[in-house]
């Protein structure tokens, strides 16, 4: 295994970062002509999907991205009348994502739906006593959580989830005119949706095991976490608490999430390439041969200090699996909110064929205990050196993350969100 992985990793260092594709100016999307629809840590901009579906998507293509986020991928994807699926184990972008499943209604019955959620929660602002804003926070809270739970449907349940969480933010308490505000960002979104019906479905489910049949898919494009990488179960966490979901749930599948392994941070880096090969294993099940997978991820994650490149580790990993063809490699930038010049790798593969039933996790695990050798020589001191010799004679010993089973504490669906 180790000459196999070592013979994989050399054959991704010859290849040459690909610059005449797609043009440089284009991938770092240096005009923006859309923002993202909400805020999410670490979302796409909505340029680079709409250049990437430019060039590798067909009409009537169904497009797929299993770390779905906010949903831009979707909002792109629908724009362009095509069909767009999304899964993801987190609850709170579960919600935003899903405001794009209205899609799947005519213009008409997504009028009715909003009218309904904008009737119920102006009648909870405008309830006040003597103000316009006059709702004591927690009355008011504790109302509109009552209409979610009460929702005569998913659509309406999601429009009123979304308000909240974007009222909220981070914040416990939910203040009336922060509701109004928030409502009538969403339903700006909803009115700007395509006047057309385009078929559109979000799952709450983990992207190893995708919900979705077999050779159904045209076109992946992703974004999947990062080795280290921010929690992003605490993303409007009291909100999408207060509405019944159990992030803990979420956080114990999250792949690449910093939260585990507090004993060597370093082991994150072993499962964080059994998870990915996982996935990218489920990809090639659920694509169409001739789909291409584009995976699109920051250039370095740093452990404790230690850089690793996350993009060799998901290149490796393509080189190692029977059925997926590494294409091209390009990458992007773009400077931050902070000022950061920020590095992204543009990873496109082929699926050529469905591939065996061979059994890829100890490649997986041999690809992450390779990564540690070669980062060893970056540790700072002698007791960095330690933990990633310990997490190297320990890489035997890990597992995937944990499989994914959902909590949801005090809603019930009445009608299944397409």
């Amino acid at each position: 295994m180790e000459k196999e992985v070592k013979a994989a990793l050399k054959r991704l260092r010859e290849r040459n970062i690909d610059r005449q594709f797609v043009s440089q100016e284009l991938l770092d999307v240096t005009a923006r002509e859309r923002l993202s629809a909400f805020p999410w840590r670490g979302q796409f901009t909505p340029g680079l999907i709409s250049v990437l579906l430019d060039t590798f998507a067909q009409a009537g293509a169904t497009v797929l991205d299993p770390f779905v986020g906010s949903g831009t991928t979707l909002a792109e994807a629908t724009r362009r009348n095509m069909a767009a699926v999304g899964t993801e184990v987190n609850p709170a972008a579960l919600e935003l994502a899903r405001i794009f499943t209205l899609t799947a209604l005519e213009p008409a019955e997504r009028k009715d739906v909003l009218d309904r959620v904008r009737q119920q929660l102006m009648d909870c602002i405008l309830r006040g006593e003597g103000t316009l804003f006059g709702a004591a926070s927690g009355d008011l809270h504790e109302e509109v959580v009552g209409i979610y739970e009460n929702a005569s449907s998913d659509y309406e349940a999601n429009i009123i989830a979304v308000a909240m969480m974007l009222a909220m933010g981070d914040r416990r308490s939910l203040e009336a005119e922060l509701l109004d505000r928030a409502l009538s960002q969403v339903s700006d979104v909803v009115t700007s949706l395509p006047s057309e019906v385009v078929p559109c479905s979000v799952h709450l489910a983990d992207a190893r095991k995708l919900p979705i049949p077999e050779n159904s898919v045209d076109l992946i494009i992703t974004s999947p976490p990062y080795v280290n990488v921010f929690n992003y179960h605490q993303n409007y966490r009291p909100a999408i608490e207060s509405l019944g979901w159990n992030v803990l749930s979420a956080a114990k599948t999250e792949i690449g999430s910093n939260r585990k392994h507090r004993q060597n941070r370093f082991l994150t880096v072993v499962q964080y390439a059994q998870d990915i090969m996982l996935a990218m294993l489920d990809f090639r099940r659920v694509c169409r041969p001739g789909a291409h997978a584009i995976i699109v991820i920051g250039r370095e994650s740093r452990v404790r200090g230690v850089a690793f490149a996350n993009g060799e580790i998901v290149g490796c990993l393509a080189e190692l699996i029977l059925g997926i063809e590494f294409v091209r490699w390009q990458e992007r930038s773009f400077t931050n909110r902070f000022g950061e010049k920020i590095y992204e790798e543009v990873l496109t593969f082929q699926v050529t064929s469905s591939g065996d039933d061979v059994d890829l996790i100890p490649l997986a695990t041999e690809t992450g205990r390779q990564m540690l050798i070669e980062g060893r020589s970056k540790a700072e001191s002698s007791e960095i050196v330690s933990e990633v010799d310990a997490a190297i004679k320990g890489s035997d010993l890990v597992r995937p993350s944990t499989d994914f089973f959902p909590i949801r504490a005090c809603r019930e669906p009445r009608i299944a969100v397409q």
